[in-house]
C-alpha cells in the first residue's frame, strides 16, 4: 500500500473552486485524514522521544503519593503522567514536531522525518531550555497543588491559593501551543517567546480552555480502555491532538504577529512567511 512512501507524483481528486471553505470539525478531518501515514509516523517517532518525561513525572507522583494501594497509585500515577506529558513538557524533540505538525495546519508540504529531526537540531538549545523550564514548572504545579489542596481541607484560606495555582496552570498550558510554535516560526529570544505566548494566551483564552477541555477529556477518555490506551497513544493520538492545538495557535499567530512583522524585530525564520508578510 506504499504505507511510508507515497506517490506524491500521482494526481489528487482536487478540489472545486466553487467547493466552501472547510472550518471547524470538517477542517481537523480534510487535514487528518489527507496525510494519517504522516500523522502516524510522525506519533510514533515523537512518543518514544517523550518516554524519559512519562517516566520522570511518574516516578514523581508515585513518590508524592500516600502508600495505600500501590496498584491504583500506579494506574492514577499514569494517567496523570500522560496529562503532564501531552500539556506540558513533552520532549526537545517537540520543536521538529510541532513544525511538521504547523506546516500540516498551512497545508503546506513537510518530510516527516527529515524535517522532524532537522528542525529540532536547528533550534536545540532553545528546545533544551524550553524543555527544561517546562519540566520544573510543571513539577512545581504538582507540588503546590499537592500541598495547597492538602492545607484546604483545614484552612479555606488555601483553596484560595489552590485556585490561583490552578489558574496559572491552565494558562501555562495554553501557553505551550504558542511558546512551540513560535519558536519554529521565529527568530525570538526565548524570554520574548514566552511573553508572547502569554500575551496570546491570555487574549485568547475561550477558545484555547475549549481547546485544553477538550483534550483532558479525550486523553482522560482513553485511559478507561486500560493497556489498549498506551496503544493509542503510541498510533496517532498526540499528533492528532498535536493537529487540533496548531489548528488554534498558528492562525492566532498569524493573526497577531505574522501580519505585521514587518513592522517589528521579529523575523519570521521562513521563507513562506517573509513572502507571506511582504
Amino acid at each position: 500500500m506504499g504505507l511510508f512512501n507515497p506517490n506524491y507524483n500521482k494526481p489528487g481528486p482536487g478540489v472545486s473552486k466553487d467547493e466552501p471553505e472547510k472550518k471547524g470539525a470538517a477542517l481537523y478531518w480534510e487535514l487528518f485524514s489527507r496525510k494519517w501515514r504522516s500523522y502516524f509516523l510522525l506519533n510514533i517517532i515523537y512518543a518514544l522521544t517523550c518516554i524519559p518525561a512519562f517516566l520522570f513525572y511518574f516516578l514523581v507522583l508515585v513518590g508524592l503519593s500516600p502508600n495505600t494501594n500501590p496498584a491504583e497509585e500506579a494506574s492514577i500515577a499514569g494517567m496523570i503522567a500522560a496529562f503532564m506529558v501531552l500539556l506540558f513538557a513533552g520532549s526537545p524533540f517537540k520543536s521538529g514536531f510541532t513544525y511538521v505538525i504547523r506546516n500540516f495546519v498551512r497545508q503546506e508540504h513537510a518530510w516527516t522525518v527529515a524535517d522532524f529531526f532537522s528542525k529540532t537540531k536547528e533550534n536545540l538549545g532553545q528546545s533544551l531550555a524550553a524543555f527544561i523550564i517546562d519540566i520544573v514548572v510543571s513539577t512545581c504545579f504538582i507540588v503546590a497543588i499537592r500541598f495547597y489542596f492538602t492545607m484546604s481541607q483545614t484552612n479555606a484560606w488555601m483553596s484560595l491559593l489552590l485556585g490561583i495555582v490552578i489558574f496559572v496552570m491552565i494558562i501555562f498550558a495554553i501557553m505551550q501551543s504558542f511558546t512551540w510554535c513560535m519558536m519554529v516560526t521565529f527568530k525570538l529570544r526565548l524570554k520574548d517567546i514566552y511573553k508572547n505566548a502569554f500575551l496570546l494566551s491570555m487574549a485568547t483564552i475561550p477558545v484555547n480552555l475549549l481547546s485544553l477541555v477538550i483534550r483532558i477529556a479525550a486523553t482522560g477518555l482513553i485511559f478507561y480502555l486500560n493497556i489498549i490506551c498506551y496503544l493509542i497513544l503510541l498510533a496517532v493520538f498526540l499528533a492528532a491532538l498535536a493537529l487540533l492545538e496548531q489548528m488554534i495557535a498558528y492562525p492566532t499567530i498569524k493573526k497577531f504577529m505574522l501580519a505585521g512583522a514587518e513592522n517589528t524585530s521579529a523575523a519570521p525564520e521562513e521563507e513562506n512567511d517573509k513572502e507571506e508578510t511582504e
